[in-house]
């Protein structure tokens, strides 16, 4: 009897059980009834889950419970299990717009209670394509931030300006905050631990960071750990690239043509090689990246920990770029009340440098290879009998001007690297005093070393021979520490919601630098460090700055409805001699959509007019002691007794100098409608910077020609509108990105009158950028070209002020490098496991001064030329646009006119890539939850009536005052990657 009793208790268990475990199958769907793959499906307080298949359907085994189904940009929903078998679902989609949260200065907020200028770049749009700098990331997507390439040099830095120029000798780069340090240089950082990127571009947004962020600030979110399983992500990429463009030069028989005409008998008549420079310097680059990273957590403890490396080789040898990056994120609540987290970033970057920008006498790769004479070989003696290439080999010399090496001499002549190695980081702790009421404190650094070395050997060049071997090295070490605290407060009385927030920062920064430069090396030996060279010069530098601040903001908004905003920065800094400024702002929302007279307007989700005011300084890139009068020291032969070095003052000193600072309005509306599926982001500004710094010249009975004061007011006037669409999300998924930003530049006051020039074009010894009243900053000074006098050949200049006479009063302004707008087209489509992303970026309206073609059509010596020159004026073509070959040095016809502008407007396909879902959340294998392979093509297509190599060009990098100066500037390559995203 036991035993049956015993056997019926285990049936009925069992029975019990198997009733309880039973298989729930549904499908979840859209509002539109289309089935929504990779949901995620979890029974709650547990691990168990699954993800729905390509057709939205599921399968679980379950008992009693609640299931949550989740999926991004739809509204979660949760359903209590009781006896039901088959639950279908319809998710409702997010309005993601105006619930997400954006990052702001020491905060964030969501995006729709905003009352200031924030431009987004979320981790997705970031992820879209391979990209090399996080400043890429900003280009063509973010609307009033033009982000230039200069050069398309590996590592090189990319000119950012956040709704215009507002310096001429201070910096115009905006502030970078990363994960709360601030910094001005972000080329360490790996685009793969970037969470989103928000920019700050009205004062109102701005205004928190004071001192810096005349030019705006980028606040840049790393990724961090979740609470989750760990999740372990693989990214690489390999890809080759190729020059866009060629410019034709003339053949060995075109080019002894030309130098008949130039200097008859010159030339050996045995000259008669070829040799393609344009094949030998242009070669096919590569990039390769590698990305690991592993992320998770718990309630209590998270952690997001990433390496990468990154090798980028450009298509003119020897430029390189290779980065070597760890990054340790950890947040863990120690207490309830207590919250500590960090974020460390350790890197490694070895350059490679390529010379440009240069005439090809001055060690210009990209010149030399254009003027290079034909004829000549790589090396001495190459292809005749009996040549052995050896480590002493000399390169081809010119026979016309033998400091005149060819490209290959510049290319691989020199033994140079530069290694740079970075700490940057900050430990930050979290105490909660009462409820709503937050006490922070950050303690950040930012740490780096930076070692360059060069040699020439005494053997292959004519510079090496004539100095017997050269040698260099810079050695150079920063340090920055910054500690700030603030206390936040947050409350909400009903209808009433406020926050409060104050603060303090204090930030040192110390700079030391060694230089040492040396020649005469032993023949007879391989070393290449300065302890071999016969003659030393060695210079040393210690800077440092210090800036303490104090900050405060108020926020109130009535029911989400009207809103109000309101701070203010006091910094003092050391650089400047008047040390304290003060930067406040003020800003107010109103949501139109909420009112009554609204309510008939149902398309409209919501409708927000915005406005602001503000001030903020500029430190940056000024000089450290710049209110002081310095001097330099020199050697001289030694006295007795011994009474130290000759000195000569180099600068005045001026104790008035006061801070630049920037004005600001703007005025801007958000609009969102159908459901999300449209919205418009319009603002419209004013900046006005008073006090600009300008060198102003002294006169000739002063021992210095100039000093350095506040002589200048900019202004920066512009609009800027964001258009984002969802066009199809049925089987097919397509939306659309679009902004467009016009800015209209001008210096509207000089204390003391110009003009003051820039740009110095070697070619012709002349200046060709102004910066006058009136003018935008960029703006080209020359004389008007008229054609070429059929009568003698020589160009013809406009008589501008009709004296007859050809002097500087004939110049005008020609032109000026601020584009009339900028804009940024990306769509993006989808279709089951295939996603299509294409991204367009242009300019329209900027201007090119082409001082490469100084060079190439100026025929004013033994350079080889372009093919231009072969519809020269000679007395048997007289009509023609291209002057008669001069020679001797004579740069009559090479003055910098209107010959040399050309429009710079370019439409550019920057990207497009095709992605595959081998794997998804539908149908993981084994341990692997995504796979993606993708291909993507760079800068695949560029329209432009440019002539160069390419219309995004500026030979003196990040420059205000020289902007579209072309002259042998390192080009944009084309390029074809192939990528692969695991994810474990």
């Amino acid at each position: 009897m036991r035993r049956l009793f015993t056997i019926l208790i285990a049936t009925a268990l069992t029975l019990s059980v198997v009733a309880q475990n039973r298989n729930i199958t549904g499908k979840v769907s859209d509002a539109a009834g289309m089935g929504i793959p990779g949901v995620t499906v979890q029974l709650m307080g547990t691990t168990q889950g699954t993800t729905t298949d390509l057709d939205g359907k599921y399968q679980i085994t379950m008992r009693e419970g609640t299931l949550k189904f989740s999926y991004i940009g739809f509204v979660p929903q949760e359903v209590v299990v009781t006896n039901q078998t088959i639950i279908n679902i319809v998710l409702l989609e997010q309005i993601q717009a105006l619930d997400e949260v954006v990052v702001v200065g020491y905060g964030t907020q969501k995006k729709k209670d905003l009352t200031t200028a924030v431009s987004t770049v979320s981790e997705k749009e970031i992820a879209a394509r391979p990209i090399v700098s996080a400043t890429q990331a900003l280009q063509g997507k973010a609307a009033g931030v033009q982000v230039v390439s200069p050069s398309g040099k590996p590592g090189a830095a990319l000119s950012v300006r956040v709704r215009g120029a507002t310096s001429v000798l201070a910096g115009n780069e905006p502030l970078y905050v990363v994960d709360g340090v601030p910094t001005t240089d972000i080329k360490g950082l790996n685009p793969n631990d970037i969470a989103t990127m928000s920019v700050l571009k009205d004062a109102s947004s701005s205004a928190i960071y004071g001192a810096r962020a005349a030019n705006g600030v980028v606040l840049i979110t790393t990724k961090r750990g979740a609470e989750n399983e760990p999740v372990v992500s693989f990214n690489t990429y390999f890809g080759a690239s190729r020059l866009r463009k060629t410019i034709d030069v003339l053949t060995t028989k075109q080019y002894r043509e030309l130098i008949d005409e130039i200097s008859p008998g010159s030339l050996d008549p045995t000259a008669t090689g070829y040799t393609d420079w344009s094949k030998e310097t242009f070669g096919t680059g590569f990039n390769q990246s590698y990305q690991l990273s592993v992320s998770g957590g718990t309630s209590k403890s998270k952690y997001f920990v990433s390496s990468g490396y990154l090798s980028e080789q450009g298509i003119v040898k020897p430029a390189r770029f290779d980065r070597y990056s760890v990054r340790i994120n950890l947040d863990n609540e120690v207490r309830s009340w207590l919250k500590i987290g960090t974020s460390i970033n350790v890197l490694r970057i070895n350059t490679k440098d390529t010379p440009d920008n240069a005439s090809s006498g001055r060690g210009g790769v990209i010149m030399s290879a254009l003027n290079t004479p034909p004829f000549l070989h790589v090396y001495k003696g190459e292809g005749q009998a009996g040549f052995e290439l050896t480590d002493k080999t000399w390169y081809d010399p010119n026979p016309f001007q033998p400091s005149w090496e060819n490209p290959i001499a510049y290319m691989e002549g020199p033994d140079q690297e530069s290694i740079d190695n970075q700490l940057f980081g900050n430990i930050s702790a979290e105490a909660k005093i009462i409820e709503g009421l937050y006490l922070k404190s950050r303690f950040g650094v930012d740490i780096n070393s930076h070692q360059w070395d060069y040699y020439l050997d005494p053997f292959r060049t004519n510079y090496g021979r004539k100095q017997n071997g050269i040698g260099q090295s810079d050695k150079s070490n920063s340090n920055t520490w910054l500690w700030e605290n603030t206390l936040d407060y947050a409350k909400k009385f009903g209808v009433h919601n406020l926050t409060g927030l104050i603060g303090s920062s204090i930030q040192k920064h110390t700079w030391n630098d060694s230089f040492i430069w040396g020649n005469d090396y032993p023949a007879n030996t391989s070393i290449k460090t300065l302890n071999a060279a016969n003659i030393v010069e060695a210079n040393t530098t210690i800077t440092d700055w210090a800036l303490a601040s104090f900050f405060g903001r108020a926020t109130y908004d009535y029911n989400s409805k009207y809103y109000l905003t309101m701070s203010v920065r006091r910094d003092g800094s050391s650089k400047l001699a008047h040390h304290w400024g003060t930067m406040p702002s003020f800003s107010a929302g109103w949501r139109i959509s909420s009112e009554e007279f609204m309510k008939g307007l149902t398309f409209i989700d919501d409708l927000k007019l915005r406005g602001g005011w503000g001030l903020n300084g500029n430190q940056e890139g000024i000089s450290e002691y710049v209110r002081y009068g310095l001097v330099s020291y020199y050697r001289r032969t030694p006295t007795n007794p011994l009474s130290g070095p000759s000195q000569a003052k180099t600068t005045y000193g001026n104790p008035d100098l006061k801070w630049e600072t920037t004005a600001q309005t703007n005025i801007g509306i958000d609009l969102t409608m159908f459901n999300g599926r449209l919205t418009i982001n319009i603002d419209a500004y004013s900046k006005k910077t008073r006090d600009v710094l300008l060198n102003v010249m002294l006169p000739s009975t002063a021992t210095l020609t100039t000093i350095q004061t506040n002589a200048g007011k900019i202004e920066n006037k512009g609009i800027e509108f964001n258009i984002s669409s969802i066009n199809m999300d049925k089987v097919i998924k397509w939306s659309t990105d679009f902004n467009m930003s016009f800015n209209r530049n001008k210096v509207t006051d000089l204390k003391f009158p110009g003009p003051y020039m820039y740009g110095k074009i070697y070619s012709n010894g002349a200046e060709v950028a102004i910066v006058d009243i009136g003018l935008p900053l960029g703006s080209f000074l020359g004389y008007i070209s008229e054609g070429v006098d059929p009568a003698t050949g020589d160009l013809i200049y406009k008589d501008v002020n009709e004296n007859s006479i050809f002097d500087a009063r004939d110049r005008v302004v020609m032109g000026d490098g601020q584009p009339d707008f900028t804009f940024g087209l990306t769509n993006n489509l989808s279709y089951r496991r295939f996603d299509f992303n294409v991204f367009f970026q242009g300019s329209y309206g900027n201007d090119i001064f082409n001082a490469t073609r100084i060079d190439l059509e100026g025929m004013f010596d033994t350079k080889n030329q372009s093919v231009a020159v072969l519809r020269r004026w000679t007395p048997d073509n007289t009509d023609t646009d291209i002057p008669r070959a001069i020679g001797g040095g004579n740069v009559d016809n090479v003055q910098n006119s209107s010959r040399f502008i050309e429009d710079g407007s370019y439409v550019r396909l920057k990207s497009a890539t095709l992605s595959y879902k081998a794997i998804d959340h539908s149908q993981k294998i084994k341990a692997i939850e995504l796979l993606t392979v993708y291909i993507t093509g760079q800068n695949l297509l560029t329209l432009t009536n440019y002539s160069g190599f390419d219309p995004e060009v500026n030979a003196f990098g990040n420059s205000s005052t020289e902007l579209g100066i072309d002259y042998g500037t390192y080009p944009q390559a084309r390029s074809v990657i192939v990528g692969l995203n695991v994810n474990f």
